[in-house]
């Protein structure tokens, strides 16, 4: 008896798997994805760039335009500080055709260097002494106290043209370094260039500067 009520068992549990196969209704594949709505979903490197150029604007920055001949250029200094030489140039950019912000040294240049400004700690300038090393320069230091420790010094030259040279070399390397005369300071200045007719006495009150000096236009393109 035992035997035969297991038999009857089994045939009816094929009976209703049979059953659930031919009537259930599979799930769609929109309704799957929405049952994990709450997961992020897995983003691949490039799509991540496409987003943030999409974001900035895939469209590079146009070149500036030429200035036109009877353009006036003047000089605006010196600035406290790069600050306040950004917020003066924010000011004036509605007034003029052009204007970029340089240092000019004060004092007596009695030569010039090359270093990447000091990094945030020793592992870090390490690392970066590594990669310069790497990248097949010689003549570095690192510089472990005073006021510029975990600075790459990059070698002293005679003449600002060498260190430039230097220094352009190792940014377009991929490293962050500056020139910079020894024996003096470096001022930030605002060169504009202004149309014909322009009031540099103007400009200079408000940029909020001791010095208006005219300039070549050349310079500026």
């Amino acid at each position: 008896m035992l035997a035969r009520a297991l038999f009857v068992l089994l045939i009816v549990l094929n009976l209703g798997v049979a059953a659930w196969w031919l009537w259930h209704e599979p799930g769609s594949g929109a309704a799957m994805a929405g049952a994990g709505g709450d997961v992020p979903r897995l983003e691949l490197p490039s799509e991540r760039a496409t987003a943030v150029a999409a974001d900035a604007g895939a469209e590079p920055a146009p070149p500036a335009a030429p200035l036109p001949a009877d353009a006036v250029c003047v000089g605006l200094g010196p600035f406290a500080d790069a600050t306040t030489a950004v917020a003066a140039q924010t000011r004036l950019a509605p007034q003029v055709l052009q204007s970029r912000i340089i240092e000019r040294s004060v004092g007596t240049v009695r030569g010039w260097r090359v270093l990447v400004p000091p990094l945030p700690g020793a592992t870090e300038a390490e690392a970066m002494a590594e990669r310069i090393a790497a990248a097949g320069f010689t003549d570095y230091f690192v510089m472990r106290r005073g006021a510029e420790t975990n600075a790459v010094a990059l070698g002293r030259y005679q003449s600002e043209s060498a260190a430039r040279r230097r220094a352009d070399a190792l940014v377009a390397a991929g490293f962050p370094a500056r020139a910079e005369p020894l024996g003096a300071t470096l001022q930030p200045w605002l060169e504009v260039a202004l149309p014909a007719g322009g009031d540099a006495t103007a400009l200079q009150t408000v940029a909020g500067v001791a010095q208006s000096q005219p300039l070549a236009c050349e310079t500026l393109q």
